[in-house]
């Protein structure tokens, strides 16, 4: 049975956190990671960042070989990378292990991470990959979905809990709706763009942790 697990990182301690630093206040949002013979190209969403500042310390960065945008939403930009061939545990260690990554988000303060394995056994060879790099991750939770129940956390984050809680508390699902994202990015403190990927990152991490772990199994 698949088991999924939450945790956290400091930026420092691996090459992509280095690579993507952030400054107080901005936030990134990691979408995908295609192999590409040895290399990994991640795609990643930026809010509230600096784009001059931030895309200089990347491209300054001595490990990146190309930094691309792709799309701009208001104050989000999405972005394309290229590193070099240098290994990278964390990233490289979850399709070497057979994982997934369900979710990867970082602030100034570091990153969190949520990836499914297909049982403990290739999760427990990934935690081994990351002591050998001396890498030592703030395990938040292990857990399959079957220990989920109605208290559970279904694979959300706390600000995509939050931001679903708010949303129907307040008549965003309503038909005709009673509550729009920008209100309810006010009300959080963010901006509508930010609130709209957590509902959208949310109802996907809902999803696939109550309807799709039978079917991929």
């Amino acid at each position: 049975m698949s088991v999924v697990v939450e945790f956290g990182l400091d930026s420092g301690e691996f090459e992509l956190g280095r690579i993507l630093e952030l400054t107080a206040g901005e936030e990134l949002q990691l979408e995908a990671v295609v192999p590409t013979g040895e290399r990994a190209v991640p795609s990643f969403w930026t809010d509230g960042v600096d784009v001059e500042a931030f895309e200089g310390r990347v491209r300054d960065h001595e490990a990146v070989e190309s930094l691309t945008a792709v799309q701009t939403a208001g104050e989000r930009c999405l972005y394309a990378l290229e590193w070099n061939r240098r290994s990278d545990p964390v990233i490289a260690g979850i399709r070497s292990e057979g994982g997934q990554l369900l979710q990867a988000s970082a602030e100034a303060d570091g990153w969190e991470f949520q990836i499914r394995f297909p049982t403990r056994g290739p999760l427990s060879a990934y935690q081994s990959r990351l002591r050998d790099a001396g890498i030592v991750p703030s395990i938040r939770r292990v857990y399959t979905p079957s220990d989920l129940d109605g208290a559970g956390g279904y694979g959300l984050t706390d600000s995509q809990r939050e931001a679903l809680t708010l949303a129907v508390a307040r008549g965003y699902y309503d038909v005709p709706r009673s509550c729009s994202t920008a209100a309810l990015g006010e009300a959080l403190g963010v901006s509508d763009q930010a609130i709209t990927e957590r509902l959208r990152r949310g109802t996907d991490a809902l999803v696939s942790a109550t309807l799709l772990p039978d079917a991929e199994d």
